[in-house]
């Protein structure tokens, strides 16, 4: 419970739309791993087509080793239960997603 209200604190505007997309076992990781909020910006095809818009968790990798390195890791919410976990992860580039801002 304390972590829903720790939700909503830090996404006000859109804190019905990101509690639904976060299990509480992803809340947690969420809040634990300093992942952010963002949304797709075009769609990805990784075993299952991710539309535009749609809501995932990143994180940002080093600023040092990014022109080596310049994806992010992403979580997304399978939509066929592709994963027994319900979120499918794999590598983005920098342009495909857009953090949520509240």
């Amino acid at each position: 419970m304390e972590n829903r209200k720790w939700l909503q604190r830090k996404y006000p505007k859109t804190f019905n739309e990101v509690n639904k997309f976060l299990n509480d076992e992803q809340l947690q990781t969420f809040k634990e791993q300093k992942y952010k909020i963002g949304r797709l910006t075009e769609d990805i095809n990784q075993e299952e087509i991710y539309d535009k818009g749609k809501l995932c968790m990143f994180k940002r990798t080093n600023p040092i080793n990014s022109y080596n390195y310049p994806s992010h890791p992403i979580i997304v919410k399978c939509n066929d239960n592709l994963t027994v976990s319900g979120y499918h992860s794999f590598w983005v580039s920098p342009n495909q997603v857009e953090e949520v801002r509240s």
